[in-house]
């Protein structure tokens, strides 16, 4: 009886000592966002949506739905609309995961709430569809 006493509080003290802070824990920003912080504080839903959208795969699909307003295709814009709703997608997905490192690095403050880059690449991919379909030049005007 004295030694299932002593391991279950051998074990209560090595699960309370996993939940402190820890080497793991802080590395989950080190491979995430290697350029932040802990001194800058939180991320912001405006820090995390301008990291989105500044990243290489944002600026990516913000220069496609620019050229797909420019020249309106249906095929083009069509497919630049599926492409501009891959990001805000994926960003809910990762937002709705249970587990992983983002859900460390969230607890950490060096990722921020996504749902303002949700929203702006959700609008992307209207864009060429409201551009191709339902503006002055579109497929309407060009079949009369």
């Amino acid at each position: 009886m004295i030694v299932f006493d002593m391991m279950t509080r051998g074990l209560l003290i090595l699960t309370g000592l996993s939940l402190l802070p820890s080497s793991a824990l802080a590395s989950a920003c080190k491979q995430v966002r290697p350029s932040w912080r802990a001194e800058d504080g939180a991320v912001s839903m405006i820090g995390e949506a301008s990291y989105l959208i500044l990243s290489p795969g944002g600026i990516v699909v913000v220069a496609l739905v620019v050229l797909a307003a420019r020249f309106r295709k249906p095929t083009f814009s069509l497919v630049i609309a599926a492409a501009a709703a891959v990001p805000a997608f994926l960003n809910y997905y990762v937002t709705l995961n249970p587990v992983g490192i983002d859900v460390t690095a969230r607890e950490e403050g060096c990722i921020g709430d996504p749902t303002l880059g949700i929203a702006f690449f959700a609008m992307l991919a209207i864009v060429p569809l409201i551009t191709q379909f339902f503006l002055k030049g579109g497929v309407r005007d060009e079949r009369a």
